[in-house]
């Protein structure tokens, strides 16, 4: 019975095996299709893995002659680089040494395709050392993402003049360094007419021989000098201590009175600036969906009066963010933790005022009427219980169909603080 089945297992493999193909003689064309599947096909930094390595062209490459040929004729493959370095520059000079070079090579083999990707994440100084602002064609490149401990800003600002292509743009480390040789591109405007998301970082981390008040200006100078007539995502991420940036809202002010672009998401993170700025801005953005403001540490920006302006101000032309869907607000009530109650209720009024209409509010204010999302914490631990009377009002929102994260009047129960967290995501 045994000899029998082991020749019924046979036929059955000589079968199988004459019905598959050997990989080394499919059609070019096919193996082309099989290698550009095998690639990433996007630089989303927040979705990155160990398994990105294999994923690279560069292992294709070392299989054979004939898949290193196929390999190097394929633009597709070409068009995005990946770069992580954790190590400094000061510690390992001389693996940066032929980077930029490297670079240059990689993207000349996605002939000239004028949609390329770059994503470089070092440290300690690794990307100025790796002289990749030199090599890479910038002006080929639409999506950038660029991290270090600290980015010079003329460095940053020479790569948006020669990046009129960009979409999106993440810079993590922007810090005012000045340097010899760039001043001219300091007064210079630089135009990116198809830029829709931009992201800035503040460094947490101050360099060598920068003062820690002078840094965090770098943001402010950066948008001073930028001209973005298609932006529709703006986020601003200032260091963990906060980033004093006082200018900042009104050179955004200023930009939305000379370029009005469509920007339907303003998030600002631990940015130290003038409050009342934002009531001169709010009603320069009549596309905005999506408001996320978080306070700076030691600083306590009143964000609930800002907010209580967006449904009382005197006359409808004043009432600001008509659009408004998502309103996330976290500030700090270290100092003034009496003022929770009044803060909770001066949210909830400017909730409540998505149901405001002419019949039971016949007056100019039009209210946040397109609300359909509210998270609010202060950075405060109240010994007394909320106020009972919020905590109705935030019952009947609920009911009313808005979706409310506030954990101060929820409790700090795991499921509140788990939904704020994914309201920040």
């Amino acid at each position: 019975m045994i000899p029998y089945h082991k020749k019924i297992m046979v036929a059955s493999i000589q079968t199988k095996a004459s019905r598959l193909c050997r990989i080394e003689i499919l059609a070019p064309e096919m193996m082309i299709q099989i290698f550009v599947l095998t690639v990433p096909h996007n630089i989303d930094s927040s979705r990155r893995d160990r398994s990105s390595r294999v994923k690279s062209p560069l292992v294709l490459t070392e299989v054979c002659r004939r898949w290193r040929e196929l390999a190097h004729a394929t633009p597709e493959l070409w068009q995005i680089l990946q770069i992580e370095m954790a190590s400094t520059a000061a510690a390992c000079p001389s693996r940066f040494a032929g980077m930029g070079i490297g670079a240059q090579q990689w993207f000349s083999r996605a002939g000239g395709r004028r949609d390329l990707s770059l994503l470089a994440t070092f440290s300690g100084g690794g990307f100025s050392a790796s002289h990749l602002d030199l090599h890479v064609p910038w002006s080929q490149v639409t999506h950038l993402n660029l991290e270090d401990d600290h980015i010079p800003l003329q460095i940053i600002l020479e790569i948006f003049g020669q990046s009129p292509l960009l979409v999106t743009c993440k810079v993590t480390g922007v810090t005012y360094e000045p340097l010899e040789g760039t001043v001219a591109c300091i007064n210079t405007f630089f135009l990116l007419p198809n830029l829709l998301c931009l992201i800035l970082h503040s460094p947490d981390t101050v360099c060598e021989g920068v003062e820690l008040s002078r840094s965090p200006t770098a943001l402010s100078s950066l948008m001073r000098r930028l001209v973005m007539p298609a932006l529709e995502t703006l986020e601003i991420f200032g260091a963990e201590s906060g980033s004093a940036e006082y200018e900042l809202i009104r050179i955004l002010y200023t930009h939305q009175l000379q370029v009005n672009p469509p920007l339907t998401r303003l998030v600002v993170v631990r940015i130290i600036f003038l409050t009342h700025h934002l009531l001169v801005l709010f009603p320069h953005l009549p596309l905005l969906k999506h408001l996320h403001l978080v306070g700076a540490e030691r600083y306590c920006h009143l964000f609930a009066d800002v907010a209580r302006h967006l449904a009382y101000e005197a006359s409808a032309e004043l009432n600001g963010l008509p659009g408004l869907e998502v309103l996330i607000i976290e500030d700090s009530a270290t100092f003034v933790p009496h003022a929770v109650d009044a803060w909770d209720n001066a949210i909830l009024e400017v909730a409540s005022s998505r149901r405001w209409n002419a019949v039971n509010y016949p007056h100019v204010q039009r209210g946040l009427s397109q609300l359909k999302e509210l998270s609010v914490r202060w950075d405060v631990r109240p010994l007394q219980p909320p106020n009972s009377v919020a905590v109705e009002k935030l019952k009947r929102l609920e009911i009313g169909g808005l979706k409310v994260m506030y954990p101060t009047l929820q409790g700090s129960s795991q499921e509140s603080t788990r939904h704020w967290d994914l309201a920040r995501m």
